[in-house]
C-alpha cells in the first residue's frame, strides 16, 4: 500500500513538473509590429532652445486648501501663464495659423487639428503646462537653478523637463514641423494642455466636459505616465517601456473619537487617543487583500517571456506559484502598490498637554484604490475592521474612483507600441502595459473615451525617478529630440489605423 502511494505521489510530481516545463517553453513573446519612424528634419538647436525658454517660465500651480466650508482653490501666477502663452504664439507660428485654439478655465489650452476623414474617431495628445515648486531648503542641491533651462553637459535642466512641459513642447514641435511640410491628418487630432494637473486638474476636467457637451468621443487619449525604464523589473535585462492602461483611485478617510476631558490622574479605561490608536492598529494589521489581475497581470504577461528560465517558469505557471509571487511583490513598497489597494496613516491628532485627557482624537488614512475596488468597497472594509461605535468614519470630499482598465487590443494601442519599438529600436526595448500608481489628467477623460494611455517616451533609470518633483530635474538633449520624432511618427501612424 505504501509503495503504491509513494509511486502515485511520484507520478503526480512528474506530471506537475512536466506541465510546468511545457508551459514555460510555450511562454514566448508576442509578435508585435515594429513601425520604422519616418524621421522629419527638425532644427535641433532651435527646438532645444525653445524647450529651454519654456522651462524659464515659472508656471507653478499650488492649491489653497479647503477651509471653513469653502472649497479648495487653484493658485497660479496669471502674469506668468499669460506670458507663457504669448511665447508659444511666437514660437510656433505655423501651428497657430492652422490649428484652432480655445482657452478653458482661464489658462488650459485645447487645439483642434481637423482631419480629412470624419468617420475616424479623433485622438487626444495631452500634457500639462504647470510644474511643482521647489523647496528652498534644498536649493543648494540643484546643480543649475530650477528655472534656468540650462543646456549643459548634454542635458536641459529645470522644472518641467520630465514632468511634463517637455512633452507639451515636443508635441508642439512635431505639429509645427508637420504643418510646415503641408502634411494633413486624416484623423482629427486634439492637443490638450491643462494648467493645473499638479493640484487636481480642473483644466483637464473642463476640456473633458467640453468634449462631452460637444459629443466628441476620442478613440484614444495619450497622457504622461510610464517611461522607458532600465533595470526596473528583476530578471528583464532590456529596457521596458511602460504604458499605463489604468490608474489607481484616491480616498482619504478621517477617523474621529470623542472623550471626556479632565486631569490625566483619573483616566477612563480608554481615552480618545487610545481608541483611535487601537483602530489604526487594527487597520494596519488587516490591509485590503492582494490580487494579481488587471493591468499588473498584463505587465507580467508582457515581460515574463524575456526573463530567465527559472523566473519564466514561475510566471508561466501562476496557477501554482501565484501565492509566492504575491508574497514577493508584497515585500517591497513599490511592487506592493501594484497588487493591492494601499493604506497609509498620514495624520494623527490628539491632546494639548501631557497631563490633560484629550477631548477628541483623529487619524487620517490615505487609500490608493485598485481598479474594481470602489470607494464604497473600501469604506465598508474600514467599517468592518474598525468596528467601534465610538468612532466616526468620514471620507474626504475629493475622493476619486480608480480608472477603468483600457484595452490593449485595438489598432491605436498597437500603433503606440509599434512606434515606440521603432523609435527605441537601438535599445531593444520591451513594451508593456502597467498600472499607474499616481494620478494623471487622463482620468478626467473616462466620461468621453474608453481608452486612456499614459506614456512618456523618455528613457530613465531608477536613479532618475527622484528628479521628478525633486532636485536636478533634467532631460538629455538626445532624448528630447527623440521625443519629438516619437510624436511625429505616432501622429502619422495614427491616421493609418
Amino acid at each position: 500500500m505504501i509503495k503504491k502511494v509513494t509511486l502515485g505521489t511520484l507520478l503526480l510530481a512528474l506530471l506537475v513538473l512536466a506541465i510546468i516545463v511545457l508551459r514555460t517553453f510555450m511562454l514566448t513573446p508576442d509578435s508585435l509590429p515594429l513601425i520604422e519612424p519616418e524621421n522629419l528634419e527638425v532644427d535641433s538647436q532651435e527646438a532645444v532652445g525653445r524647450l529651454s525658454q519654456a522651462i524659464q517660465f515659472k508656471t507653478i500651480s499650488q492649491v489653497l486648501p479647503a477651509k471653513e466650508g469653502k472649497p479648495a482653490k487653484t493658485l497660479v501666477d496669471e502674469n506668468v501663464f499669460t506670458s507663457f502663452h504669448q511665447y508659444l504664439l511666437q514660437a510656433y507660428p505655423k501651428l497657430h495659423q492652422h490649428l484652432d485654439r480655445q482657452i478653458l478655465q482661464k489658462f488650459s489650452m485645447l487645439y483642434t487639428w481637423p482631419g480629412t476623414d470624419t468617420s475616424k474617431a479623433p485622438i487626444v495628445l495631452m500634457a500639462h503646462q504647470d510644474v511643482v515648486p521647489f523647496a528652498m531648503t534644498n536649493l543648494d542641491v540643484w546643480k543649475f537653478p530650477p528655472f534656468s533651462g540650462a543646456i549643459e553637459e548634454g542635458y536641459i535642466w529645470g522644472r518641467g523637463t520630465l514632468d511634463d512641459k517637455s512633452s507639451m513642447m515636443a508635441i508642439m514641435e512635431a505639429v509645427e514641423n508637420l504643418v510646415k511640410t503641408g502634411w494633413q491628418p486624416s484623423r482629427t487630432i486634439y492637443l490638450a494642455f491643462g494648467h493645473d494637473e499638479e493640484v487636481g486638474g480642473t483644466g483637464a476636467a473642463a476640456i473633458a466636459a467640453y468634449f462631452e457637451k460637444q459629443g466628441i468621443k476620442p478613440g484614444m487619449v495619450l497622457d504622461e505616465g510610464g517611461f522607458v525604464m532600465r533595470s526596473v523589473i528583476p530578471g528583464v535585462s532590456q529596457p521596458v517601456g511602460l504604458i499605463g492602461i489604468a490608474e489607481k483611485g484616491y480616498l482619504s478617510v478621517k477617523l474621529k473619537a470623542l472623550g471626556q476631558g479632565g486631569h490625566s490622574s483619573m483616566p477612563p479605561p480608554h481615552t480618545a487617543a487610545g481608541i483611535i490608536a487601537a483602530a489604526v492598529a487594527r487597520l494596519e494589521q488587516n490591509p485590503p487583500a492582494m490580487r494579481l489581475d488587471g493591468a499588473t497581470r498584463e505587465l507580467f504577461d508582457a515581460v515574463s517571456p524575456y526573463m530567465s528560465f527559472g523566473k519564466r517558469a514561475v510566471f508561466a505557471n501562476l496557477w501554482l506559484f501565484e501565492p509566492v509571487v504575491l508574497s514577493i511583490l508584497e515585500s517591497k513598497e513599490s511592487s506592493n502598490a501594484t497588487v493591492r489597494t494601499t493604506q497609509a496613516v498620514t495624520m494623527l491628532n490628539s491632546g494639548q498637554k501631557d497631563n490633560v485627557l484629550p477631548s477628541s482624537a483623529s487619524a487620517v488614512i490615505n487609500y490608493r484604490l485598485l481598479p474594481e475596488d470602489s470607494v464604497e468597497v473600501v469604506m465598508e472594509h474600514i467599517r468592518q475592521i474598525v468596528n467601534d461605535d465610538r468612532i466616526s468614519i468620514e471620507a474626504y470630499p475629493y475622493a476619486s474612483e480608480a480608472s477603468r482598465v483600457s484595452s490593449t487590443d485595438n489598432p491605436l494601442f498597437r500603433a503606440l507600441v509599434g512606434v515606440s519599438l521603432g523609435v527605441f529600436r537601438d535599445q531593444e526595448v520591451v513594451m508593456a502595459p502597467y498600472l499607474t500608481i499616481g494620478a494623471t489628467d487622463a482620468r478626467h477623460y473616462q466620461r468621453v473615451s474608453d481608452n486612456q494611455y499614459r506614456f512618456l517616451p523618455i528613457p530613465l533609470t531608477g536613479e532618475d525617478l527622484p528628479r521628478i518633483h525633486g532636485p536636478n530635474e533634467r532631460i538629455a538633449v538626445d532624448d528630447y529630440l527623440r521625443m519629438i520624432q516619437f510624436y511625429v511618427a505616432f501622429i502619422r501612424q495614427s491616421g493609418r489605423e
